[in-house]
């Protein structure tokens, strides 16, 4: 085989590697939020679980396990805090 040859194959398979790794950065991060989203959904109806007690019930929709996924506890505690205040 030829050494140019060989070359052009391996700097083929290293820029397919490098594009590979840059378009799937994206889909990580949309992954986790996801993730993220559907464990605060369901935290969300377990909080709801326990309203009869504590008088708080937060609304289980998207926007909220969407916020709570993504903020994390800071964003569950946004979410109690406007819900007693409003």
């Amino acid at each position: 085989m030829n050494f140019t040859l060989i070359v052009g194959y391996l700097l083929g398979i290293l820029i397919a590697y490098i594009s590979a790794k840059i378009l799937l950065k994206p889909f990580k991060s949309i992954f986790k939020i996801l993730l993220n989203s559907i464990i605060a959904f369901f935290l969300i109806i377990l909080i709801n679980k326990f309203s009869p007690y504590t008088a708080i019930y937060i609304g289980a929709n998207p926007l909220t396990a969407l916020t709570v996924g993504i903020l994390g506890l800071p964003g569950l505690c946004l979410i109690l805090i406007l819900q007693i205040l409003f």
